[in-house]
């Protein structure tokens, strides 16, 4: 007789993130930093959460550093890259799995977003 003990590893999980912006120059230009973002796990583009506060301070907006996003929530654990697409003024993150969506959701609204969807 076997015992099995299982655990959710999320890499099963297939969540869709909606952001609706009602300024569409807003959502132009969070598309560059919430990509970034979302791919910064997959590509292993920032190591630490401090280089990843001064990449994004220098590249995207000063104030990254003090809206609160953790080390856990740039280490989403995806296992691939998600399609990322912007049409007029909504962001569409899909193909995203990872139950690990806090970090994403805080850019979204800190970039503007006036609603946000999870499917």
């Amino acid at each position: 007789m076997k015992i099995w003990k299982e655990f959710n590893s999320s890499h099963s999980s297939n969540i869709s993130i909606i952001g609706t912006f009602t300024n569409i120059d807003d959502a132009e230009k969070a598309y560059a930093m919430i990509e970034d973002f979302a791919l910064s796990s997959w590509e292993e583009r920032h190591p630490s959460l401090k280089e990843f506060n001064e990449h994004w301070a220098a590249h995207f907006h000063a104030d990254i550093p003090y809206i609160g996003i953790f080390a856990e929530e740039i280490e989403s654990g995806i296992d691939n890259a998600p399609d990322i697409n912007r049409n007029d003024g909504t962001i569409t993150i899909s193909h995203f799995r990872s139950n690990n969506i806090g970090g994403i959701i805080k850019l979204m609204r800190f970039a503007g977003a006036d609603k946000i969807v999870v499917e």
